[in-house]
């Protein structure tokens, strides 16, 4: 299990190594720049709504209230 673990970590930290290897050796373009900034920024924004959507609807009991459509 802690070997699993320990891949996975790599794995996840690798993207940091790559993302700056690509930045040195290519320059995009603003619209390359500005399409991937908005990208993650609305990934961050989701996962904040998501977070606090959860809290809020907790019940009493420590369970979730459901909306179904």
């Amino acid at each position: 299990m802690a070997t699993a673990a320990f891949f996975q970590g790599i794995l996840g930290a690798s993207s940091l190594a790559l993302g700056a290897l690509v930045g040195v050796f290519w320059q995009p373009n603003r619209t390359v720049s500005a399409a991937i900034m908005a990208f993650g920024s609305g990934t961050l924004i989701c996962a904040i709504a998501f977070e606090i959507t959860i809290i809020q609807l907790q019940l009493p009991n420590g369970r979730v209230a459901e909306f179904r459509y």
